[in-house]
């Protein structure tokens, strides 16, 4: 059972991690654009 809960967390933590890189990135994506921008 603890280990079922440990794998729920770990995913759950994989996920977030990943929205979190992507929303990252895009925000890298849109201050390369404002630099190139001026």
């Amino acid at each position: 059972m603890k280990s079922k809960i440990t794998s729920i967390a770990l995913a759950t933590v994989i996920i977030f991690d990943e929205k979190q890189a992507k929303k990252a990135c895009a925000e890298f994506v849109s201050v390369k654009r404002f630099i190139a921008s001026l």
